[in-house]
């Protein structure tokens, strides 16, 4: 950059003393740059006082206020600027960041199936009374799968598979995703060519989000796009995560499991979207969407495969770092 023989626009900005713009940078991971450059400040090591007394406080970017974006965005730079050890230190950050956040989600949920299983011993009496209408129905000749759940809705009884599966696979819902005559609104993802169609029941079935969304009491842009039946845009959200949400959603799968035949050959095919193909940006899209919309499962397996690429341009970076030392050994 600072060659006076290269034609770069920051290489003309340095020569006509004009500051450098770094528009994809942020104020805070430039200047934990700058620190780490001045004195080898590592992220989790104390602060040197100087920085901390001095252009922290004056760029408001003290490491104990930084948000997960402002790590990541300082773990790119430095990878960027080949600061092998700064990256290292900044993944770490993003690893224990995903890890205190996967604890959280998963101390929601046993507080949620805590609060189910006390509900159901206040219901026993309930229950007690009913297995003679349980047992006629599945006795019954036809042994119908629609019957025995019929039975266990008017019983007050829940419906819903056990977690993470949110619909029993043998229905094969995924047939009617995307199918325009079969479904009741539709979704314009931030860099889809066309909209997703999907259906309100399942959605609002799934999430909470979803069933705010649809109410048709509801004021926002996006409950009102939905009962005008046109796209609800998403500027949000990418494709790629959207689709893997509705796939949850219609057919309970979660990454690292397999994936359903209908979903593989079909949307995922059709919207681009094969976990395989996934970059680093599009997990952590998903695993946004899926906490915002409260998929418990999905956020936290998601948040795996987030740690998982992180521990693996860990270890990349490590033996580079590790080559060069053995480099500059050789040379001495």
């Amino acid at each position: 950059m600072f060659d006076s023989r290269v034609d770069f626009a920051e290489t003309q900005a340095v020569k006509e003393n004009k500051p450098i713009v770094m528009s994809a940078w942020h104020m805070s991971a430039f200047v934990l740059m700058l620190v780490h450059v001045y004195s080898g400040w590592l992220a989790g090591t104390p602060l040197p006082k100087l920085a901390n007394k001095g252009v922290l406080c004056k760029f408001k970017c003290a490491p104990a206020d930084l948000e997960y974006a402002d790590w990541r965005n300082l773990y790119e730079l430095a990878r960027m600027l080949e600061l092998h050890r700064l990256a290292i230190a900044a993944s770490a950050q993003l690893e224990a960041i995903l890890v205190s956040e996967r604890k959280g989600i998963e101390r929601m949920l046993i507080q949620a199936e805590a609060a189910e299983n006390d509900d159901e011993d206040d219901e026993d009496e309930d229950k007690a009374k009913s297995e003679d209408k349980h047992q006629v129905v599945s006795s019954g000749p036809s042994g119908s799968i629609l019957l025995k759940v019929g039975v266990q809705f008017m019983n007050g009884e829940p419906t819903k598979p056990e977690l993470p599966c949110l619909v029993p696979s043998y229905l094969d819902l995924l047939k009617t995703l995307d199918r325009v005559p079969l479904c009741d609104c539709s979704f314009l993802p931030s860099d889809a060519k066309e909209p997703i169609y999907a259906s309100k029941a399942l959605l609002a079935r799934a999430s909470l989000f979803f069933m705010a969304l649809f109410d048709s009491k509801g004021d926002f842009a996006d409950t009102k796009a939905a009962k005008e039946s046109k796209p609800i845009d998403l500027p949000t959200w990418r494709n790629s995560a959207f689709m893997l949400v509705l796939v949850h959603t219609y057919s309970g799968w979660v990454p690292g499991t397999p994936i359903p035949k209908l979903a593989e050959e079909g949307v995922m095919i059709k919207f681009k979207c094969l976990p395989a193909d996934l970059d680093y940006s599009d997990w952590r899209n998903l695993y946004e969407l899926a906490r915002m919309t409260e998929m418990h499962h999905l956020a936290i397996v998601a948040s795996e495969q987030l740690e998982k690429i992180l521990l693996s341009e860990r270890k990349g970076i490590k033996r580079t770092l590790s080559r060069a030392d053995d480099g500059d050994e050789n040379e001495q």
